[in-house]
């Protein structure tokens, strides 16, 4: 081992060293974060999700379920243009297997029925709809006029409805439920 001392040696990677224990990247205050707005998900009584392989499935199960329940990602009672009937979900390649599991998973939970299911494959030329080529999900379902929001128990399962709906002490993580 060289006899260089440890303020000499450079750290793995190679980078400088930071005086005072400085982070390398700026944390971000979460309050400093543009939340998504109502109006972003919600159009003509449809909530629109773009799901994520990245995203647990249940995650998207539970806001399906908020927002035909009538309440946003926040648990705000949604009223007028923004209350939601049905709920849309598109997905692109890996991600294609999380919307059936998500829909499939509100249709034989009773809250929903199938409305309307699109396929695509994408072949890269378009621009405008993909910046990659692969395969393609839309899945429209539409709200079961019958369910009953209030006994539905995967709902009581979200932390967003038990903390702002129903105003049980729970703590929130900003990522996932």
């Amino acid at each position: 081992m060289s006899s260089t001392t440890q303020q000499q040696r450079r750290p793995v990677g190679g980078g400088p060293r930071r005086e005072g224990g400085q982070q390398r990247f700026k944390q971000v205050d979460r309050s400093e974060r543009k939340q998504t707005e109502v109006e972003d998900i919600v159009s003509n009584g449809v909530a629109h999700f773009k799901v994520s392989a990245a995203t647990p499935r249940t995650a998207y199960c539970h806001l399906a379920r908020l927002f035909l329940a009538g309440y946003d990602n926040q648990g705000n009672h949604l009223q007028g243009a923004n209350k939601v009937h049905s709920v849309q979900f598109t997905a692109l390649g890996t991600a294609i297997t999380s919307v059936i599991y998500v829909a499939d998973n509100l249709v034989k939970g009773g809250v929903a029925s199938y409305a309307q299911t699109e396929t695509e494959y994408l072949d890269g030329e378009d621009k405008d709809v993909s910046r990659r080529s692969g395969p393609r999900i839309v899945i429209t379902l539409k709200k079961n006029p019958q369910w009953n929001s209030q006994s539905d128990e995967t709902l009581k399962k979200s932390k967003i409805y038990r903390k702002y709906v129903l105003k049980e002490n729970v703590e929130v993580d900003d990522h996932h439920e």
